[in-house]
């Protein structure tokens, strides 16, 4: 490494690696980009023992089966192959956020408007159903001057897409961040969006029912709105 030359960081290898499939899966027929991505999730599929058991845990309290159950397996393989062309989507989204906004129709858009007309804010938590990312393209679809602020682990993967979601119309929070930061975007009449089922260790949490079982939830997305005195509210993408 010659001296006053950054060092070409691990997740900035991948941050291009994940720009380049961006620009293929944009390049390429939807068809045909539909099609490669669910080889690839049977691929995903076969290859990821540990994802399939988890998957199968999960989806065996959502429908009263075994995770052994020739059902739950079923739905486990469609799950995997259905996350790849969702994820084909988000790179043509990563790649077209122009042309991406014009295809994003916002449900209730009456609803949203008039909490950001209301004018605290509005936290927006993700059940982590579809694409995250592509949360990013409603920003251009937004009342003019709102800003969208996305919540995001600074993991490697986290730190690749940092260039890729701000180019989509997000500022882009790291969750260890102050919730300072936050409170101060939603006092502008800001929007939050944030996943709100990840608990991670060392975070407030509190242990709710779910479904036949109980989980531990991040205790982050309520403090944020009650300290901001803003909505909290669900959604999926």
């Amino acid at each position: 490494m010659r001296p006053g030359v950054p060092a070409f960081r691990p997740h900035d290898r991948l941050g291009a690696v994940l720009r380049l499939a961006a620009q293929i899966c944009a390049l390429l027929p939807a068809d045909q980009a539909a099609t490669l991505a669910t080889i690839g999730g049977h691929i995903e599929w076969a290859v990821r023992p540990a994802k399939r058991r988890r998957l199968a845990e999960n989806l065996a309290h959502a429908t009263g089966r075994g995770p052994r159950d020739r059902y739950v397996r079923r739905l486990v393989h469609r799950n995997v192959t259905t996350g790849a062309r969702r994820a084909a989507g988000t790179l043509w989204a990563l790649a077209r956020p122009e042309q991406a906004s014009h295809r994003v129709t916002i449900v209730p858009r009456e609803l949203l408007e008039r909490m950001i007309a209301d004018g605290r804010g509005v936290v927006l938590c993700s059940a982590h159903f579809g694409p995250y990312e592509a949360a990013g393209v409603a920003s251009r679809s937004l009342p003019a001057g709102t800003e969208l602020a996305a919540v995001t682990d600074e993991n490697i993967i986290g730190r690749a897409l940092h260039r890729s979601r701000e180019r989509m119309g997000l500022i882009v929070v790291a969750a260890d961040a102050s919730p300072r930061e936050l409170v101060t975007i939603l006092g502008r009449g800001g929007i939050v969006a944030l996943i709100a089922d990840l608990h991670r260790p060392g975070m407030r949490g509190h242990v709710v029912r779910f479904l036949d079982g109980e989980c531990i939830l991040p205790g982050g997305p309520a403090a944020i709105a009650r300290l901001a005195q803003a909505p909290l509210v669900p959604f999926a993408v």
